[in-house]
């Protein structure tokens, strides 16, 4: 049985296990808080992302999946989970840390260039079969939750956040259940909204061409004054054409844009 969360939650000088000395917050989110910490044995710089309610026994369920199915990747494109662990009550996660912008973040300035946006997609393809090689779903791609990391010598993305990925074999175990079926509906494929159990990896590719045209144009092709609305567009397939925002990248780029959001339905 796990010791109570301590009520003062996380703070600076807290040492995980010996081993991470936590500097200070550099993250919250709507479940967890990002610390940088100090690997005192290695003398190098790491992430630390607590569960903010501890006592949230689905909450915990779903922090460890993310630390054991993250931790079963191990590529460029996806971030590293380098430990898992418990202080004071407090569940906590251990990541390379990365140094540089979301993709959110950066689609907030403006349409990408067509150049980078199709560079950042043949590496987040590259990242994706990792992932898929190793028998997961990702099941939330979205800007969020990739990372552009700025090493110096080049901006290359990382995906993070495995928090509802699910086996290819199960999809449904993880991402549906008591709260309904998990996902951020924007980017979430028509069979995942439609609920579906089958998910496959089509599911992944999808929601990477709706980040594809997000990346051209800083729009949605999706649009709904209610969920409700939005989640018919997505399932109909009614979205507003990427030439609308971005006539000038011609009728290839264009039809491939499109087909990126047409991929092949499941058999129903």
């Amino acid at each position: 049985m796990t010791a109570a969360a301590s009520h003062t939650g996380p703070q600076s000088g807290w040492v995980l296990d010996g081993r991470y000395a936590l500097d200070a917050p550099i993250g919250v989110g709507g479940t967890a808080t990002v610390w940088r910490a100090t690997h005192l044995r290695l003398h190098q710089p790491v992430a630390v992302k607590f569960l903010r309610d501890p006592a949230d026994p689905a909450l915990r369920e779903r922090f460890m999946h993310e630390a054991q199915t993250a931790a079963a990747v191990r590529h460029r494109h996806v971030v590293e989970v380098i430990d898992v662990g418990v202080h004071e009550g407090w569940i906590y996660l251990v990541m390379e840390l990365l140094t540089g912008e979301s993709l959110a973040d950066r689609i907030g300035r403006g349409p990408m260039e067509l150049a980078d946006a199709a560079a950042l997609l043949g590496q987040l393809l590259g990242g994706l079969a990792a992932v898929h090689d190793a028998g997961i779903l990702h099941l939330d791609l979205k800007p969020e939750n990739v990372f552009l990391v700025d090493d110096g010598d080049g901006v290359f993305p990382k995906l993070v956040d495995f928090g509802i990925a699910a086996s290819a074999a199960a999809p449904s175990d993880s991402w549906s259940g008591e709260r309904g079926i998990m996902g951020t509906p924007e980017y979430m494929s028509p069979e995942h909204v439609e609920g579906r159990a089958d998910l496959d990896v089509r599911a992944d590719l999808y929601s990477l061409g709706v980040l594809f045209y997000e990346m051209l144009a800083a729009e949605l092709p999706f649009h709904g004054r209610e969920l409700s609305e939005l989640l018919h567009a997505v399932a109909a397939g009614e979205h507003v054409p990427l030439e609308r925002y971005r006539p000038d990248l011609g009728p290839h780029v264009l039809s491939f844009a499109e087909r990126a959001l047409f991929t092949p339905r499941l058999a129903c």
